[in-house]
């Protein structure tokens, strides 16, 4: 079970997807042009890979309670939906007017398209490619510099792993208190969790901004850090990471309530 929470850490450095459709408010539009959707989306896809690989050593109930289980993190409708509240909560309509406002910007669109290419087959194989030669290694340390400078703002290593654990509290704050377990041994499940180790997917994610962003200027580059470090900038990453943490506790806690109630089902059933 845990590695198949874990499992999707590695899976999102290597696939960075970006989609953007027409939401209909502006929060919903925000988060689409921002990439927070399709976070989702892939967080949910890394899941599923993790769970193909922890299936071979279940039995075929096992299978089956655990696929159902797990369908709360693909639930995309639902995910959003508590992404977007805990959002809203947290970031003003002001601040959003100006996240929204950089988003619409030139250099945002350029930004974009440069991230999309990187989604197909080809970009993909290509920025694989550079990622193991000595190509990140040979990159200039003025740029390779910016590209920490990002990693510092968006911090994906440090928050895709804050949301693996939050993902395994829940499901085990479910299964103990369900269990009949105390707040005290709650808490003490929660503090036995592994923290997945940051540094690997943190180097990842320096590469793929080499790659990714490698004919932008340095200046347009300083401007997208501006931007990810304006007090909105900032407000609303920090609102969205929040927002993500929280839409797959949720989830978790749902998925170790149908777990449970499995588990209960069966036991009934073979009395």
């Amino acid at each position: 079970m845990r590695r198949a929470v874990c499992a999707f850490v590695s899976f999102l450095a290597a696939s960075t997807l970006f989609v953007w459709g027409e939401p209909a408010s502006p929060l919903q539009r925000a988060l689409a042009l921002s990439g927070a959707y399709d976070l989702l989306s892939q967080i949910s896809a890394g899941l599923k890979q993790g769970l193909q690989l922890e299936m071979p050593g279940y039995d075929f109930p096992a299978r089956v309670s655990t696929t159902q289980a797990f369908a709360e993190f693909s639930n995309q409708p639902k995910l959003r939906r508590g992404l977007e509240f805990m959002v809203a909560a947290r970031v003003t309509p002001d601040e959003l007017s100006a996240v929204i406002q950089w988003l619409d910007s030139p250099l945002a669109q350029k930004i974009r398209k440069h991230e999309t290419q990187l989604a197909t087959v080809e970009g993909m194989a290509a920025m694989q490619k550079f990622a193991t030669t000595s190509q990140v290694d040979a990159a200039p340390a003025n740029r390779a510099k910016l590209c920490q400078a990002i990693e510092d703002e968006f911090q994906l290593a440090s928050n895709v792993a804050d949301i693996s654990l939050s993902i395994l509290a829940g499901l085990e704050r479910t299964m103990a208190e369900k269990s009949g377990a105390t707040p005290a041994q709650v808490a003490e499940i929660a503090s036995q969790l592994p923290i997945p180790d940051k540094e690997p997917m943190r180097k990842d994610t320096i590469a793929l901004c080499l790659f990714t962003y490698r004919n932008l200027s340095d200046e347009e580059i300083q401007q997208y850090i501006a931007h990810l470090r304006s007090p909105s900038g900032r407000k609303f990453m920090q609102a969205v990471w929040i927002g993500m943490r929280g839409a797959f506790m949720r989830a978790a806690m749902d998925a170790g309530e149908r777990i449970y109630e499995s588990v209960r089902k069966a036991k009934l059933n073979s009395q």
